[in-house]
Formats: C-alpha cells, structure tokens, sequence
C-alpha cells in the first residue's frame, strides 16, 4: 500500500474516532462495550451484521473456545478435520498441506478471514490449512454457500471466519497449559489478560513439537504469539488492536521424480513465518446507524530450501473493509466499502505481482411476517492485476454478484434456503502463461450456488438435512501444449452438489451427534464415463458420530469419522485414479476436574492408524491398504497418547 493511501486512511481513522468521541462526552465515565460475543446462538459471519444461526438463511458450524480446547487442536487444518471430517484432505502429518472442500467445492473457493480479514496467501493456489495457527484464536465459523457478496473472490463453496478473543473479566486471570505425549509431542500454553474499567489487554504464547509419521532427522516445530488490546473511547465506541506473528518448521520427505517414482529425503523441509496486525473501530454514528471499521495488514515468507527447485516468496496484503449499518426492529440495511493491495515477490525480485481490489456492497434483511426472515445482498468489484518482470500486461476485471435467501421458523420446525452467485479472478499465472503462448486473457471463473435446509427441533432431540449445489460456468482449464507449456481457458461446466443429515440428542449432561453426507461432482465436458474425476480428493459418502458425558468431575468425550471411496490424483498411479479404500478415524479423550482451577486431560488419536516405516513407504507398502492416509502416498499422522495439564487463574 502506498504512502498515500496509508496517509488517507489514518486521517480517516482520527476523523472518525475524533467524532465518536466528541459525540459522547461523557466517555470518561463510560463503562466498555465489548466487540460483540456471539455465544452459541449468534454467528458474525454468515450476514453484515451478527444475527441469531436459527435466524438466517445461511448455514454455519461453529467451533467456541471450549470445542477448540477439548478438540487439542494446534492450527486450523487438526481443527477442520474434527469439525468437517471427509471435507478436508491432508499431505501426511502434521504442518504438511491441508486443503478444505467446502461442500464439495475446490479448495480454492473457501477464503480465510481473521476479524473480517483475508489472512490467506496472496498468490496461493487454495488455502492451505496448515498455514493458519490459532494462538490467540477463540472461536471459528465455517460459512457453507456463496459468500462473494460479501467477501468478494474465492468464496463459491464458503467461508472460514476465526476470531480473537474479546473483554476478559476484571483483573487478572488466565490460562497455563502443557502437554507430553508419544510421537516425541511437546506443547506449551500461557494465556494472560488484564481488564479494567474501560478496557483490556491480552497476550498468549503457545510453541509445539512433534514427530512425523515417519522418521525425519528434524521433528515438526511451530511457535506463535498473540497481542491484543481493546479500549473505550465513549460509551459506544470500542477500539482493538491484534497482533500475531507465527513461524512453522514442517519436515516433507516423501518426494517422487519425474519418473512418478518414490523418493524419501529425511532433511527435506519447509518453513514459513506469518505476521499479521489489524486494528477496529466500532461504535454508533447516531440513532440506530451502527459503523464497523477494520484495517490491517498481513505477511507471510516462505521457504523451501530442500525443495529441487528452491522457492521463497514473500506476499503481503492490506486492507481496509467499512461497514455502515442502519438497525430498525424489523429490518436493517448494510453498505460494506471493501478494499485491498497485495503483492507477492521472490527473495532476487526475479518475479513480481500485484493485484488491487475495490468493492461496494449492499445487504437488506427484514421480517415481512411473523417466523419470516429475508436477506438480499448486492456486490460491485474491481480487480486490478499486473505480473512484473514476466512480461505480462495489466488486467482489469469487473464483476457482479448477488444473494437471495429465506428463513422461516414455526414451532418446532425451521426451513431456509439461499441462492446466489460468486467468483474467482484467474490467478497471475494464468495471465502469464496466456501471454507466452499469445492467446486471449482469461476472465474471471463464475459460479451460481443454491443451499437449503429443513430443521426440527424438540425437548432434547435435533434433526436437520442441509443440501448444497454449485454449478460452475467459467472454470479455468488448462490446455497442454507439450510438457509443462499450456494455456488456460473459461470452458469448464462442471456441477458439484451434496447433501447432509445431523441427528443430536441432549440429555443433562450427555450429548451425542451422528451426522451422514453423500455428494459428487460432474466435468460434463468430459465423457460420461470419466465425468466424476473431476471430483478429486473428495469421498462420496462420510458418516460420523460423536458424544460427550459429564460423571461428576469426569468428562469423557469421543469421536468416530468414517471416511468412504473417492478419486484422487496419485503419483503412484501416474494421474487420476479411483481410491478403493476407506479412512476411520478414532479418538477418546478423558478430562478430570482436580481442583477448580486444575484440569487434567488424557487423549488417544487416530487409533486405528498403524505406524509407517520409511521402508514400507518406499516399498509403497501403504498402497490399498485402508486407514492409512487421507491422499494416497501421504501418511497421516499414527496413534498418539497424550496427558495435557490446564491450570487456570
């Protein structure tokens, strides 16, 4: 981001806070009023404005800070795979590449947001999971359908949204943790807070290390550190500030040459180091007109030094988003400004590429009828992109979007439905390889989307069925000319659709949920016969349960993920191929109460997967064998027992 626009936006920033500020004089006196804590029953991303989940049209899951505890979750990728099981599909163990098929969509049509913010790499081909920490995270929503009114590009199949943690109580408190277990597992925790009167700050530590499934000469290390601060500034404006930074070591041996043979590399590895810090402003602009601003920057650096082909780029994005929103008893509008400059470049500055992104949106939602909700939105973007030192001309993209949906609640039943569009720009590569081959520049990758679902709801019983489709109009498909030079086009028609049943029972002190989903995904340019290998790394049914049961001071708690055929692309193979095999994962955890503030916690993972060998992988002794990895030739992580303490104060 320019001087500029840097100057601009903090004059904005002063003017806007000096005006809230002068509007309310008696802020010395104020009492805080705290980002708003959605609880259990309100979600932040699912429309402008925080709205109850039974409210709206839009289905969202949601992990609070006790889910993400008991999960032991370390980053976004372990939590995802206890949350979406059969949605995500991780590279061997722990830190390797994890992508999430939001239902059903390809993993680069889910974004990931950090307190309304894009977090996830400039340039990156999908979002990889395993980049994203959660120090300093306590809460995530998983966004299912279309999201591009509001969060613009790369949202066709959702959104993941994780939020920082809000107003602690008075005083000191907080959290230290640790755990020991097998496969070499060592972790620490401290969580610290201080609030006052008008105010609050914050600070976590967290570092973790642990064995691959197979033997590296180094083991997987990752750290991260969190600051935040929130401050009254009036009775009715609230300014936070958050920071993060996070570094990854992730050792990835297992290779193949260009002959699609095995090769195992013990000192091969991976790294990366993220920064991020953003900044909020809320508060009321006068009688039921409501104004969320939020800024911030975040940069990731990369580097793969063991790789055969060495690559370390580094890629930065700002931005700014502003929302105005005028709250009546029956309906309420939203005016989102949303915009953004990235840029990604290679430590000799051989390459270079930037994009910038400018928005308006407009949400309306309102109550014609008692039990009737509706939401509309609208969406204007421009998208400026240009590849320096490549040779590549700047391209600019228009493009619209729009959103319908409809929620209705009577008695015990509930019924909603959404439908609209999104859209991914071509990424700059794409631009580039056109350019090299002299054909027409690509246009953006389109898609209409429908979600709908029935609800009942009685005394301790729960059943829903949600059914999603996506249908894809303008995908990018790339056309080989021989060896690695091609070039890409919009042709793709292409129709991935699922559906989902969730049955939950909630007794004083037990709860127990079972869930089933089948889904697929059609290339209708293909033959009839090879349409479903486009649907790759996605099984085509997953079913799973979990429960959870209190006995005084003992928790005991357990899941069961069973995880069906699918198509993959596999290098022992050579290309697409059928996968014959299935994945159960099995996990029990016991937690007990020793004193009030003393938790003891005893937890067993991934129990049904055996430890692999060096040897046995090399002698692809992992091929058709079930329960072995989530993508063929990656080995999940093996069985783990681990013992975690928590003491709080």
């Amino acid at each position: 981001m320019g001087h500029s626009r840097v100057l601009f936006l903090g004059t904005l920033l002063a003017a806007r806070t000096t005006f809230l500020v002068a509007a309310d004089p008696t802020m010395e006196d104020a009492k805080p009023k705290p980002k708003t804590e959605p609880g259990a029953t309100v979600v932040v991303t699912a429309e402008a404005r925080p709205v109850a989940s039974l409210d709206t049209p839009n289905p969202v899951k949601v992990a609070d800070a006790e889910r993400i505890q008991q999960s032991g979750a370390r980053g976004a990728a372990e939590l995802m795979l206890d949350l979406l099981p059969g949605q995500v599909a991780a590279n061997g163990g722990l830190g390797t590449s994890a992508s999430l098929f939001l239902g059903g969509a390809r993993s680069q049509d889910t974004i990931v947001l950090l307190d309304g913010l894009r977090i996830t790499e400039v340039g990156g081909v999908n979002a990889d999971l395993s980049l994203i920490g959660l120090t300093g995270i306590d809460r995530v929503e998983v966004l299912m359908g279309p999201a591009s009114t509001l969060f613009g590009a790369d949202a066709h199949g959702g959104v993941v949204a994780l939020s920082s943690p809000g107003a602690p109580q008075t005083g000191f408190s907080g959290e230290l943790g640790g755990a020991l277990g097998t496969t070499s597992l060592r972790t620490g925790r401290s969580r610290n807070a201080y609030g006052w009167g008008s105010g609050w700050v914050r600070a976590e530590l967290a570092a973790t290390s642990q064995d691959q499934p197979t033997a590296t000469d180094r083991p997987y290390r990752a750290n991260g550190i969190y600051l935040g601060l929130g401050q009254n500034l009036g009775e009715d404006t609230l300014l936070t500030i958050h920071h993060r930074e996070t570094y990854q070591a992730t050792p990835i041996p297992w290779n193949w040459d260009f002959a699609n043979q095995r090769t195992y590399t013990p000192e091969r590895e991976a790294s990366f180091r993220q920064e991020s810090t953003s900044l909020g402003l809320h508060g009321e602009l006068g009688h039921a007109l409501r104004s969320d601003l939020a800024l911030g920057r975040v940069e990731l650096h990369r580097d793969s030094r063991f790789d055969p082909y060495p690559y370390h780029p580094t890629s930065r994005r700002d931005q700014v988003l502003e929302t105005l929103s005028l709250v009546q008893p029956r309906w309420q509008a939203s005016l989102l400004l949303d915009g953004s400059a990235e840029r990604q470049w290679t430590t000799d500055l051989a390459a270079q590429a930037q994009a910038h992104h400018g928005a308006v949106a407009l949400e309306a939602s309102g109550e014609p009828a008692e039990g009737l909700r509706l939401v509309g939105s609208l969406r204007r973007q421009r998208d400026r992109l240009l590849q320096e030192g490549g040779g590549s001309p700047e391209s600019t993209l228009w493009q619209s979007t729009w959103k319908a949906g409809l929620n209705f609640r009577k008695g015990s039943w509930r019924a909603y439905a959404s439908t609209g569009t999104s859209f991914n720009t071509p990424s700059l590569y794409a631009l580039g390889a056109n350019l090299a081959n002299g054909k027409p520049q690509p246009g953006n990758e389109e898609s209409r989307s429908t979600v709908a679902g029935l609800g009942w709801s009685t005394g301790p019983w729960t059943l829903r069925v949600d059914a999603n489709r996506i249908q894809y109009d303008r995908l990018l498909n790339f056309v080989p000319l021989g060896g690695w030079n091609g070039y890409y086009e919009n042709r793709n028609q292409v129709r991935v659709q699922g559906a989902e049943l969730t049955a939950a029972w909630q007794g004083q002190g037990t709860q127990v949920e079972a869930f089933a989903r089948s889904q697929e995904g059609r290339d209708f340019t293909l033959p009839k016969d090879r349409q479903l290998t486009f649907f790759q790394n996605r099984p085509f049914f997953t079913g799973g349960l979990r429960g959870a049961t209190t006995l005084g001071d003992l928790t005991l708690s357990g899941r069961f993920a069973f995880i069906g055929h699918r198509y993959v692309y596999s290098s022992d193979a050579g290309g697409t191929a059928a996968e014959h095999t299935h994945f159960v994962d099995l996990a029990f955890q016991a937690s007990y109460r020793l004193r009030k503030d003393l938790d003891l916690v005893l937890r067993a993972d991934h129990l049904l997967q055996d430890p692999l060998s060096r040897a046995d992988w090399e002698q692809q002794r992992d091929v058709g064998r079930n329960n072995v990895a989530l993508v063929p030739g990656y080995p999940a992580p093996t069985r783990s027992l681990t013992f975690e303490a928590r003491y709080r104060f």
